[in-house]
């Protein structure tokens, strides 16, 4: 990683490391976090006393 870094600063393209570690350019890693999320949320109103 700090071999990228480097290749990176010397070719003045260091504000792209940031699009490398952003979550939001994850797409895989973020449809397996969705996969996890609770299916149904109950409000507490539904819930049993």
């Amino acid at each position: 990683m700090g071999i990228y870094a480097t290749i990176l600063f010397v070719l003045g393209m260091l504000d792209r490391l940031a699009d490398v570690v952003d979550a939001a350019h994850d797409h895989v890693g973020m449809a397996l976090e969705e996969e996890i999320l609770p299916q149904r949320i109950r409000h507490a109103s539904e819930r049993l006393p």
